[in-house]
């Protein structure tokens, strides 16, 4: 799923408690995590061209950022210190990152992600079901459409 996407969805659920914004932040930040590098890739393209077939390229250099950033091992670890530091459950990281994990499930099949591992990096087994979140953008966006929509009408909704 795309990054806006997860903003939004993040927004919608989460309008309703006072950390709605950290919740926003943590819903994004596996992506933001594996995105830095991945960012760094294309800007150091020789010739500054980058073109998208070059993904296949960058991504085994970038793919165990990319495994812990989405993993549900790495978010328990994170959430667990966070609340031993806070001496208090911080919500909002678990909130945010969990429904992360949780829209990418159905999107992640094929492209260079090729599925979640969602235990990396215990086990390297993915779940690859659904769409590609690229393919649908670019030859489906109906679906995208219809994501949108759905997350503005929970919003407005709940």
């Amino acid at each position: 799923m795309d990054l806006p996407a997860h903003a939004l969805w993040a927004f919608a659920l989460f309008k309703r408690y006072s950390w709605q914004g950290e919740g926003v932040f943590f819903g994004i930040l596996p992506d933001l995590v594996f995105g830095i590098p991945a960012l760094y890739y294309v800007l150091t393209t020789p010739g500054g061209k980058f073109r998208d077939s070059q993904y296949g390229n960058i991504f085994p250099k970038i793919e165990p950022v990319y495994r812990f950033a989405h993993s549900a091992v790495t978010m328990l670890l994170c959430f667990a210190i966070a609340s031993v530091f806070l001496r208090a459950p911080y919500w909002p990281l678990l909130a945010g990152w969990s429904l992360h994990i949780l829209l990418d499930l159905p999107m992640h099949k094929g492209g260079w992600v090729q599925g979640l591992a969602p235990l990396y990096p215990f086990s390297k087994r993915r779940l690859n079901r659904g769409w590609w979140w690229k393919e649908v953008i670019e030859r489906r966006p109906w679906i995208a459409v219809v994501n949108y929509a759905l997350a503005l009408l929970v919003y407005f909704i709940a």
